[in-house]
């Protein structure tokens, strides 16, 4: 039997494929690798070992996030590409492990999850609740912040292309200046109570 080579894995490029060259691109053993996707090893040991032809589409998008991209990444772009990418990123890859529930709401919500590229996903997982890691409330209402977000950005970018610029502008400035406002008042009394405090006899 003919051992498969690399190049025969890039020039058919399904997902499952992708990933077992991208597992090993990484440089995460088998057991991290599962940790940080919050799967089971017995699962990566199969994808490694070239044993499973599809996965279901949660398990995707959270081997994808665990790798720092996105299912869309993992789908359609080159396997060279991306595994260029995650050397270039080094050992910078998402680690869901303290994040319980972000590991459930991806499994829950696949498609949403799917839409978020890796940098949000990352700014989701470094969220953190009074108590330690996220509630599945605190990862809902955080995952609705950046979806607005994203939203909103797509939203003025489509104005900024047409003869509403120069009012979009405006507002944006003045919203812009009374944030800086705002946050120039707050640093200015947190400096305050600062120095209050150390001037205070102990």
């Amino acid at each position: 039997m003919t051992r498969e080579t690399p190049q025969d894995v890039l020039a058919r490029g399904q997902p499952v494929d992708k990933l077992r060259l991208l597992i090993h691109a990484s440089g995460l053993s088998q057991q991290d690798f599962a940790k940080r996707a919050g799967v089971h090893r017995n699962t990566v040991q199969k994808i490694v070992r070239g044993q499973l032809s599809r996965l279901r589409n949660a398990t995707l998008v959270r081997c994808a996030q665990a790798l720092g991209l996105s299912l869309h990444q993992l789908i359609s772009r080159p396997t060279e590409e991306l595994s260029s990418l995650i050397l270039a990123r080094g050992t910078k890859t998402l680690d869901l492990a303290e994040q319980p529930a972000l590991q459930t709401w991806i499994r829950e919500n696949p498609e949403r999850a799917a839409s978020f590229s890796s940098d949000e996903l990352e700014e989701l997982a470094s969220h953190f609740g009074t108590g330690g890691s996220l509630t599945a409330e605190g990862v809902e209402h955080y995952a609705r912040v950046i979806e607005r977000r994203r939203a909103l950005l797509y939203k003025v970018s489509i104005l900024a292309q047409t003869a509403y610029l120069d009012l979009l502008e405006e507002l944006v400035e003045s919203l812009y200046r009374r944030v800086q406002v705002e946050r120039e008042s707050f640093e200015t009394s947190a400096a305050m109570r600062t120095a209050d405090q150390s001037h205070r006899p102990t």
